[in-house]
């Protein structure tokens, strides 16, 4: 499958993320959904850390710290 990258990435209230791809695509996604299989995302329940999203270089991806992120393939999906 090829890759479409983010261009951009916007924090929303209750752990949602809007997601801008180079294909023009907009695509909202619960991070929640994530914490049942990986609970290290109950981190980004606190507003400081979840606002500090970011796109990964490349737009492959965003990410909060060295340990939070999300590929651009499962925000795609």
């Amino acid at each position: 499958m090829l890759s479409i990258k983010v261009s951009s990435a916007v924090p929303l209230d209750d752990m949602q993320v809007l997601v801008f791809f180079e294909d023009g695509s907009v695509k909202k996604f619960d991070v929640k959904t994530l914490i049942p299989d990986y609970p290290e995302f109950e981190d980004l329940k606190n507003p400081d850390l979840f606002n500090l999203l970011r796109v990964e270089p490349g737009g492959y991806g965003i990410s909060w710290n060295e340990d939070l992120d999300c590929s651009e393939g499962e925000l795609y999906e």
